[in-house]
């Protein structure tokens, strides 16, 4: 017990020192305040959107309360590639790459310490992008509106729409698919940082990987539906909750399922996955480490 008591100390102080290290890194701080400061201007000028009160439907503005989080959300991505991309490879840059190595807390207690401070930042910052928003509205609403159709909201995407919920039920299917979706671009931000020799590189290689695939150039090859399809696989567009209502059901065995339904699973899948192969496979592996 006394030995578990140590370990898990010597744990925390290693938490504590990745820690600071990444916040004494003056471009990390910059950031998180910058994107504080966008979301907090985007919650005072939507207080009077979340007030239109429409009485034949008697609901609010929903449709302008899912605008914001879908537009808080595409800010996410960008904060994880510029904090996180260095977060290893920042290592090599400043020779501390073999020193780390060589110990023993370099290669288990840096490392984890490392991967747990990237998932509790990040995920710290999702709770905020995601609760202001729905802690805005309740208070502006007062939870008036959550059971309405979706169809009912005055936006096209809404209306056409064959995804039979309600507001609420929508605003549960953002939860779930965006966490998903943030901790996905995590695990591709780590691991390609774990893999790079420079931040800078890391970056570019993460940027390329979430943003290269194009809308215009998939519409060459898919129709519309096809290409929102296509594109939901990569982590910034699955975000986009306007473009996946769109998505007709897909046909299995029958059965029609549609398309938010099949994505969740496999970002479940793809998160479980990546996950253990980074962590127990990869990282475990320092060969890879800036190799």
């Amino acid at each position: 017990m006394l030995l578990k008591l140590k370990a898990f100390k010597g744990n925390n102080n290693m938490l504590k020192l990745e820690t600071y290290k990444l916040f004494k890194r003056k471009i990390v701080l910059v950031v998180i305040a910058g994107f504080l400061l966008v979301l907090a201007a985007k919650e005072i000028s939507a207080h009077g959107t979340y007030k239109m009160y429409q009485p034949e439907m008697e609901t609010y503005g929903w449709w302008w309360f899912f605008y914001i989080i879908n537009g808080n959300l595409q800010i996410l991505p960008a904060f994880i590639v510029v904090v996180f991309s260095g977060i290893f490879s920042y290592e090599q840059t400043f020779g501390m790459q073999d020193i780390i190595l060589s110990t023993k807390n370099g290669r288990i207690k840096c490392t984890n310490a490392k991967i747990k401070l990237a998932f509790i930042l990040t995920n710290l910052l999702y709770i905020i992008t995601i609760f202001v928003p729905i802690v805005h509205m309740a208070a502006v609403s007062g939870g008036r509106g959550r059971n309405t159709k979706i169809q009912m909201i005055h936006h096209t995407a809404f209306r056409q729409s064959t995804l039979k919920v309600d507001n609420q039920g929508l605003l549960l299917h953002i939860l779930v698919l965006s966490f998903m979706a943030v901790n996905i671009i995590l695990l591709v931000t780590l691991i390609v940082s774990f893999l790079s020799t420079k931040p800078v590189i890391s970056m570019c290689v993460v940027i390329v990987i979430l943003y290269a695939w194009r809308p215009d150039v998939m519409l060459v090859f898919f129709d519309a539906d096809s290409a929102i399809r296509a594109l939901s696989f990569i982590p910034v567009n699955a975000m986009h909750i306007l473009h996946l209502l769109q998505c007709m059901p897909v046909n299995i065995t029958g059965r029609e399922v549609q398309w938010v339904y099949i994505l969740e699973v496999v970002y479940a899948v793809v998160l479980v996955i990546g996950f253990l192969f980074f962590y127990k496979v990869l990282s475990k592996n320092y060969k890879y480490y800036a190799a």
